[in-house]
């Protein structure tokens, strides 16, 4: 299964950190352009003649952008098998509750290295109070306990002080293993479907924020917002920079009121 448009978008914004991709362009032309104002400021500082150093400096900025276009792609390179694989341990991971009991037994010999580990498949960690019956059981031969949730605090402190006699292995050990294993390991189709799925609830959830009436309190909170700004110009010395807020203010109340009114058009009789 080949990268989907929506496989490639999902690891781009990963790798950006969530930002999407007109804020990654923005980013880009503003680090762009400041380098080539300080270029500019520096060949001038140097005596250079403006139409000398105007080409040099528009030169090194487009060569620093393809610098930086060659750099995130390499980046990116690297970055989407280690995000793969990621992905991979995490369909493992809840899929460990719904295994074939056979398979997860085999799964957790394989892990503990023992033929017959106490097993709990499901979907809560375990906790002390369910091992000390066993512990009580095995007297005083050790005990190893697998669980595909994982255990409570309570049970790991328990092991932790008497390691002796309670061996645990816990959802990341038995995902070790099962990553180790063909059978196993979720296939990169599987993972790309599992992305695009979940892209898809994302989307779905942004349209719903998008169609939610925004009530007069929100555009009030703006205009008061703007209105207080504005009243604070006149007692400092930073007037230009307090009513540039506060007009900025007035413009995302106003692109909001616009937005959800054009997403709530009444119905046509």
């Amino acid at each position: 299964m080949a990268e989907s448009r929506i496989v490639r978008r999902y690891f781009r914004e990963k790798q950006a950190r969530g930002k999407r991709l007109i804020a990654r362009v923005l980013d880009t032309v503003a680090l762009l352009l400041l380098l080539f104002a300080g270029t500019y400021l520096f060949l001038r500082n140097k005596a250079l003649r403006t139409e000398h150093a105007l080409p040099l400096a528009i030169v090194a900025s487009l060569f620093a952008g393809v610098i930086l276009l060659i750099v995130r792609r390499a980046s990116l390179l690297r970055f989407i098998p280690r995000e793969t694989d990621r992905l991979s341990r995490k369909l493992l991971s809840e899929r460990l509750c719904l295994l074939d009991g056979r398979r997860f037994r085999s799964l957790c010999r394989k892990a503990s290295g023992e033929r017959t580990p106490v097993v709990f498949q499901r979907a809560e960690p375990v906790s002390a109070d369910e091992l000390l019956p066993l512990l009580k059981k095995q007297k005083d031969a050790m005990l190893t306990v697998c669980a595909s949730a994982g255990f409570t605090k309570t049970a790991e402190t328990l092991a932790r002080h008497m390691p002796e006699r309670l061996r645990l292995i816990g959802e990341a050990a038995l995902v070790d293993t099962a990553m180790r294993d063909a059978a196993l390991h979720p296939r990169r189709e599987e993972v790309y479907a599992a992305i695009e799925r979940e892209q898809r609830i994302r989307r779905e959830k942004r349209r719903g924020l998008r169609q939610l009436p925004i009530g007069a309190k929100s555009l009030g909170a703006y205009l008061i917002a703007a209105g207080v700004l504005l009243l604070c110009s006149y007692f400092t010395r930073y007037t230009l920079y307090y009513r540039l807020l506060a007009g900025l203010s007035v413009s995302i109340a106003g692109a909001r009121f616009l937005l959800r009114r054009g997403t709530h058009t009444p119905p046509s009789s």
